[in-house]
Order: C-alpha cells, then sequence, then structure tokens
C-alpha cells in the first residue's frame, strides 16, 4: 500500500515513466525497503500504524507531520509547510497534513496542534533513491542484452531447405545439452564431382561481450557499495581493502555514519517536540542491523586505540632501554 498511495501523488510525467518501466519500480521498491529497516518508531505500534510508514514518508517526502484528528487519534502523513522559508518556520505556521494512505487533508498550525518531523538537516527527501534506482535499471537492461548477445554462435549458412532443417535440428538439441552429428546427402566423390563447395559460416561470436559483462558486474557492485555505505552500511571490495590500511578502512567506516548520525538526530529532535507538544513518550531507534554494523564499529575503534596505546608503550620502553645500555656504556 506504501507505494500505491505514494503512486498516486507523483505527477503525470513521473507516473507514466515508472508505469512503463517495471525494472525501476523493483528497484524503488527494494532501495526504500532496505532503507527502512535503519530507524525504527515506536509510534507505529502503539496506534496501530503500519511498520515503515514514518521511514517511507521522510525518505520520500523529506518530512512527516503528526496531529490528531476530530477522535483524539494520531494522524501522520506527508506534511506542506506554508512558511515563508523552508528553514525558519514559526510557531502558528500553517501546516497542510495529508493524511498516509488516504485523501483525508488537515489543517493545521505548526507548534500548536501539530509537529514536523524531518528526514535530515536540509529537511529534504532521500532523491538519491531514485538516481540509483534508474542507474541500476539502466544496468539491469545493459546486462540483459550482453547476455542475450553471449548466446551468439557461428551459424552455417544452409544452401537448401534440407541443410536448414539439419542445422536446425543440431541447434534445438545442442540447446538441450545434446549433440547430433548432420548427415550430408552426398558422399565425398559426389560433392567433389558435383563441384559443392564446403558450407559458409556466418560468423556471429563477439568474445568482447562476455568481457563487457564482468565490467558491468563491477559497476553495479561498485554502485551498491557506495549507495550502502552513504546510508551507514559499509560494504568492502575484498580487492580494495587488499589496498588499504587499517586506518584507511576504519575512516571509510566511520564516514558510512555521518548522514545516518544526522538522520537520526533530525528523528530525536522530532519526536522530543511531538512529546513536548502532546505531553507523549514517543522515541526512534536504530533498526537492528544498523545497531550491528554501529558495534562493530565501535569495537574496532576501541582496539585500535588499545593496540595503539600498547605500541607507544613498547616505543617508549625501547627508548628507556637503549639509554640505559648507553648510559651502562
Amino acid at each position: 500500500m506504501y507505494f500505491e498511495d505514494f503512486f498516486n501523488n507523483l505527477s503525470n510525467k513521473k507516473k507514466k515513466v515508472l508505469e512503463n518501466n517495471y525494472l525501476e519500480i523493483g528497484h524503488l521498491c527494494d532501495l526504500n525497503n532496505i532503507l527502512i529497516e535503519n530507524f525504527t518508531h515506536d509510534f507505529e505500534e502503539k496506534n496501530n500504524i503500519p511498520y515503515g510508514t514514518i521511514e517511507f514518508l521522510l525518505l520520500n517526502y523529506g518530512m512527516v507531520g503528526i496531529t490528531k484528528d476530530d477522535d483524539n487519534n494520531y494522524v501522520v502523513g506527508f506534511a506542506n509547510l506554508m512558511s515563508t522559508s523552508h528553514y525558519n518556520y514559526q510557531k502558528g505556521d500553517n501546516v497542510s497534513i495529508t493524511m498516509f494512505m488516504s485523501t483525508d487533508v488537515y489543517q493545521r498550525k505548526l507548534g500548536i496542534d501539530c509537529e514536523l518531523i524531518f528526514n535530515n538537516s536540509t529537511r529534504t527527501p532521500a532523491t538519491d533513491i531514485y538516481t540509483f534506482s534508474e542507474l541500476f535499471k539502466d544496468l539491469d537492461i545493459s546486462l540483459k542484452v550482453l547476455i542475450k548477445k553471449s548466446r551468439l554462435i557461428n551459424t552455417p549458412l544452409a544452401r537448401n531447405e534440407y541443410e536448414r532443417q539439419q542445422i536446425q535440428e543440431m541447434l534445438n538439441d545442442i540447446e538441450i545439452g545434446n549433440w547430433k552429428a548432420i548427415q550430408s546427402r552426398l558422399d565425398k566423390v559426389e560433392e567433389i564431382t558435383e563441384n559443392r563447395k564446403p558450407l559458409e559460416i556466418l560468423e556471429l561470436t563477439q568474445a568482447e561481450a562476455t568481457n563487457y559483462l564482468q565490467y558491468l558486474a563491477l559497476c553495479k557492485n561498485s554502485l551498491k557499495e557506495f549507495f550502502f555505505t552513504k546510508y551507514g552500511h559499509s560494504l568492502r571490495n575484498t580487492s580494495k581493502v587488499a589496498q588499504q590500511s587499517k586506518d584507511e578502512v576504519n575512516d571509510l567506516d566511520i564516514t558510512s555514519q555521518i548522514l545516518i548520525d544526522n538522520m537520526y538526530k533530525n528523528r530525536v529532535q522530532g519526536w522530543e517536540r511531538v512529546n513536548k507538544l502532546f505531553n507523549t513518550d514517543f522515541s526512534c531507534d536504530f533498526g537492528e542491523l544498523l545497531k550491528l554494523e554501529r558495534q562493530k564499529l565501535n569495537e574496532t575503534i576501541e582496539d585500535d586505540k588499545t593496540n595503539a596505546d600498547t605500541d607507544v608503550e613498547k616505543e617508549v620502553d625501547t627508548e628507556v632501554e637503549t639509554e640505559v645500555e648507553k648510559g651502562d656504556e
């Protein structure tokens, strides 16, 4: 239902593009589902709201509005802030909240009967979800074309219907794993006396096509690595790690947490405003996988600090021993 509701709110131009491109839709859904797992909100469970609703809205619209309806039930939806500035909003500014998976619209006053939670400090959606969905789609199409090209083989040109049938039967047998010999109607003497030339071969094999496959696959893996690293999950390419020092690898891991920290802080601050307005105790937390990722990173950093301190102590001891030896001489 998330994507259906989201899809209905797209421009007609974007709708047409997605309708004609199931590959891009598939990647768009996958990337949304993956990023939704980065954070959890207990507001959803406490108010019987479908899991992932808040994250989906934050990722795709940049902000989410929280208010109450006439029956005092909480309402969550994508918000349109009617302020003179996208950043310097004031208490009492008009906010239009469209309820998620509904056409209901609520006109509210910011800080009086509604609050906003932002995706990040720039209050913008994760637009690169669309960029990477399109890139992955283009790579899928290219891979599909090259895979089909890799099937091409040098094909004999038939000179008559009998030879065509024989060649076709051979190709069909090869496709299912059976090898079959082709029997000519003429023996060797007849071929010579009738001046029959050997079958011509149409050369269709493109060896470079199979080489391009690995480059496209590497490109796709590199894009995935970049995307997931940006959103908190450091996917390290083994060949690259072999050429990097431990400090460089750790720097990459730390870099992967910069944007996630910013997103987390904005979610926490958002719920603090909601709690203050409605006298509640809603909260946000990291998803389980992201928790493990951050725990491993912290343990690695601590281990490196311990090892570094040990190395320094060893160097100091060595220098002291050297000075003592010089004094004895």
